[in-house]
């Protein structure tokens, strides 16, 4: 279970992962890997990657790949998740 404080940086990681996932597949046209999002945000293992887009997907906010089957597609446009769910996007995060 999310404690108050951990679902607060859940939902951070979750629409920077967001945000990061869109600007590379309109940059590139393809979406980043799990590893660069790893990076990007700054944890030390992809398991926690795993565990946001998930949740993003759980959402639907994304839509991930079966096993080897392609990449992460972006399945609402301009939106963040909020306490309350997904909410449109007024601000870039």
């Amino acid at each position: 279970m999310l404690t108050p404080r951990t679902k607060d940086i859940t939902i951070e990681h979750m629409n920077k992962a967001y945000q990061y996932i869109d600007e590379v597949i309109k940059e590139r046209g393809y979406a980043p890997s799990v590893m660069d999002i790893t990076k990007y945000l700054g944890y030390a293992s992809k398991s926690s990657t795993h565990r946001i887009l998930r949740m993003m997907e759980d959402e639907g906010m994304i839509i991930l790949p079966k096993r080897n089957e392609g990449k992460i597609v972006i399945a609402k446009k301009d939106v963040k998740i909020t306490k309350n769910g997904l909410e449109p996007n007024d601000k870039k995060v």
